[in-house]
């Protein structure tokens, strides 16, 4: 009798542990099939280069329009707007070089006065005197010397939208969140799917903070990375790192692409090159010269000066010439880079830009990587 009751409980034993391992094989299955259907795109760059703004437009690109945002994130994209106008508010009083007349003095010392995070509903009570001392010629000049104290790319954008952005009903747009400025900290990812070569592919995008303190947060990404796309604030070729206010942002942009091409961890993978912000370059070049500060400019092939397709050839070539510690080249016949100039915080431009990824290097991704 003993041992008819326990052959059933062996028998017990066997089967759940038999439909255990079955269960196991069947998720180990599912999560290899994901992963066979899965690439994984890492956006890297420096501080301001663009990647946050990147991530919001496939988001705003691959979402439908009533799923893109939720009520929480409209309401932090509100207040994160708003703190950008009261700092760029007070960078530029702060470091104007020109006196205001004294009746504008007493209203800017209130702004200069204006906290971040308590004090955004003061925004609307002081709208119209925003507009009159953002037009005011002091300010203007100030503002005509933003390289030399970091003020956000998007100050002018904001400023000219203070009566909107302060109205107590304000919810922001996508044009507005796209250029929303605050400082990436953290690992972000955003997943979507794309069709290629027939059948429906998962996207996992990943983007980390481009601060020299942030980018020791870079190696927990590399793994199985296909895909690296790296962003490049062209027009930051006059301004220095609010890290180092010796290094050059260009140079330093061009260095860190270097040490990425050099790393063994993306020997394997595509890469592309972004010259982003191409937008406030052609803009910048109109009264700041390149060769001021890139003395090589003057002997390129194509030089022009104050013109933008000369500059942004010249930045693409100082990229695309890089090198190893022999000399050699580290872009040529065995190592092919898709570089493309860019607008981040322009819709159409980032989904034709996507869709020549698509076509180039993620149809490529899937014949040699998951076929």
């Amino acid at each position: 009798m003993f041992a008819k009751v326990w052959r059933a409980m062996i028998r017990k034993e066997l089967n759940e542990l038999r439909q255990r391992n079955e269960k196991i094989e069947r998720e180990l299955k599912k999560d290899e099939q994901i992963l066979h259907n899965t690439i994984k795109i890492l956006l890297l760059g420096c501080g301001e280069a663009g990647k946050s703004t990147f991530i919001k437009q496939m988001k705003i690109i691959h979402s439908s329009a009533e799923d893109t945002w939720s009520k929480e994130q409209l309401e932090n994209f509100r207040d994160q707007i708003r703190r950008n106008v009261i700092c760029s508010l007070q960078l530029l009083l702060r470091n104007k070089t020109r006196d205001l007349p004294i009746g504008f003095e007493n209203n800017a010392r209130k702004l200069e006065d204006l906290d971040e995070d308590r004090d955004q509903d003061k925004l609307h009570q002081h709208r119209v005197f925003i507009k009159e001392i953002w037009q005011h010629q002091a300010l203007q000049e100030t503002f005509r010397r933003r390289k030399d104290f970091h003020l956000p790319d998007s100050a002018a954008y904001f400023l000219q939208n203070i009566d909107r952005i302060s109205g107590q009903d304000f919810v922001p747009t996508n044009q507005d969140i796209l250029n929303i400025r605050v400082m990436t900290t953290d690992i972000h990812k955003y997943e979507f799917q794309v069709k290629l070569r027939g059948n429906i592919k998962n996207i996992t995008m990943v983007d980390v903070g481009g601060q020299r303190s942030e980018q020791r947060k870079w190696l927990h990404c590399f793994d199985d990375v296909q895909l690296l796309i790296f962003l490049c604030a062209s027009n930051e070729f006059d301004q220095k790192l609010l890290e180092d206010s010796a290094k050059n942002r260009l140079e330093e942009s061009i260095e860190v692409f270097t040490k990425l091409m050099k790393h063994p961890w993306f020997k394997k993978s595509s890469i592309a090159l972004f010259l982003n912000k191409k937008d406030l370059l052609q803009e910048k070049v109109k009264y700041s010269q390149l060769e001021d500060f890139f003395p090589g400019f003057r002997e390129f092939k194509n030089y022009k000066p104050y013109d933008y397709d000369s500059a942004i050839s010249y930045i693409q070539h100082l990229f695309m010439t890089i090198e190893d510690e022999q000399g050699k080249p580290l872009i040529g016949t065995e190592r092919s880079v898709y570089s493309h100039h860019t607008c981040a915080t322009d819709t159409d431009n980032i989904k034709t830009v996507f869709q020549q990824v698509k076509s180039s290097i993620l149809e490529k991704i899937i014949r040699i990587h998951l076929l």
